[in-house]
């Protein structure tokens, strides 16, 4: 059972809570801190309680991301509102030690499988890994269409040719991971089918077209309950996609528990000196990695044994006190800042994260897991399951095209050896 606990004053996230005399046993092993603190409003699940209860430098953590070892963004243990750790995402958890996590078949695959309860399953294995590592959110899975054969992201994307394919698939896939908690993320919006140039490109499609074809598997994987979307770096009719009004207030209108974060460096070099405000009052509600590095030299992500520290994935332009000082200067407004918090809470309803239950049923972050990428206990946990490895494998198996050449219909001579292509690189699933 779970009970009101006194504890000590607050500090700066991510560190814990620090937990007092016999109120110590009142806290499961789960990392997030399960309720609102003796004396403090009693608002359960209901988000406009919380929202109402929330101060406003709370509210304007949300904003971004916070730390550059993990992609973090802070929660609010006073009133109960867990942290977001998300992750990489879309074949399975990335950034974590080699050998430590099933190394999935690639999002293509599960969509050339044309299976709608077995992508429910690959990603209900999928989120199982996840929340053993103690992440919250699924980055992934990938949506966009094969409109470019060259696309250099294209085993990230589920859909396909195939639009209705991929909004059926999309929704099996975030019921699957919702089963386990875990929040999923849909990417890349919009419009991002190719990679050459993606910086600068702009894909320029008719507004019903687009809405039709391109946005099906987001509509679908917003409304079957996705937390959130994430926009590109490509431009869409000539407007970076994280500053395109038109897009993304489009989207907004398919829900209001879900959330538009940044891909990292996404919130491009204009948003400084209180630029980013035009991202947000665009509708971009969460800005991560603002400084793409893939050599991050913060104290935060060191470089190990396993390689490279990996990117820098904090915020910049939309820290909370940049947020204060446009707010401060008018260029955004409260009524704004509260759209973003009460989706962001509506998206971790959704997921029965507000749940003390569910928070519980977590895993514990150590200061380590905070601060380092790679030495972390659960960095280091190896959650492999026989589950996750059937369903790698039935993806694997039903994925597979073997062609036949009838009649000598391909100009190819005979041969003993049989070459396979597509994701995984050799990997073994």
């Amino acid at each position: 059972s779970f009970q009101i606990c006194q504890v000590a004053p607050i500090l700066r996230q991510p560190q814990r809570l620090a937990i007092m005399g016999p109120a110590r046993r009142c806290f499961a092993a789960g990392f997030f801190p399960l309720v609102a603190a003796a004396g403090g409003p009693d608002c359960g699940q209901d988000i406009r309680c919380l929202l109402k209860a929330l101060t406003l430098e709370e509210k304007l953590r949300f904003f971004a991301g916070d730390l550059d070892a993990i992609d973090h963004i802070p929660g609010v243990p006073r009133l109960g509102i867990p942290e977001i750790n998300m992750g990489d995402g879309p074949n399975g958890v990335a950034n974590t030690i080699p050998g430590t996590a099933t190394s999935f078949p690639c999002n293509r695959a599960i969509g050339d499988t044309l299976d709608h309860d077995l992508a429910a399953r690959y990603a209900q294995a999928m989120a199982t890994e996840f929340k053993a590592k103690g992440k919250n959110m699924l980055l992934g899975p990938g949506v966009n269409l094969a409109r470019v054969p060259q696309c250099g992201r294209m085993d990230e994307y589920i859909s396909g040719d195939d639009p209705v394919v991929g909004a059926e698939l999309t929704v099996a896939f975030v019921q699957g991971a919702l089963k386990e908690n875990v929040m999923t993320n849909i990417k890349h919006f919009g419009n991002n089918e190719q990679e050459t140039n993606r910086n600068s490109w702009s894909a320029n499609p008719d507004a019903n077209v687009n809405m039709e074809y391109y946005m099906k598997p987001f509509r679908a994987g917003v409304q079957a309950g996705a937390a959130s979307i994430m926009c590109g770096y490509n431009k869409v009719n000539g407007e970076h996609a994280c500053k395109n009004k038109d897009i993304m207030q489009a989207a907004k209108r398919w829900s209001d528990t879900f959330f538009i974060v940044s891909d990292w460096g996404a919130i491009y070099p204009d948003a400084a000196n209180g630029g980013a405000a035009d991202y947000i009052n665009a509708g971009v509600d969460v800005e991560m990695g603002a400084h793409d590095d893939a050599n991050c030299d913060s104290p935060d992500a060191q470089a190990t044994e396993y390689g490279g520290a990996g990117y820098c994935n904090k915020g910049d332009y939309m820290l909370a006190d940049r947020m204060k000082a446009m707010l401060d200067s008018g260029a955004i407004t409260e009524e704004r800042v509260d759209e973003t918090v009460l989706r962001i809470l509506g998206a971790l309803k959704t997921a029965g994260l507000l749940d003390p239950k569910a928070q519980a049923s977590f895993p514990a972050y150590t200061h380590t897991d905070y601060h380092s990428k790679w030495y972390g206990p659960l960095a280091q946990l190896d959650v492999r399951t026989q589950a996750s490895r059937q369903a790698a494998q039935e993806v694997a198996t039903k994925a597979l095209v073997l062609v036949q050449n009838q009649n000598d219909l391909l100009p190819v001579s005979k041969s003993r050896k049989i070459a396979m292509y597509g994701c995984g690189n050799g990997e073994v699933h």
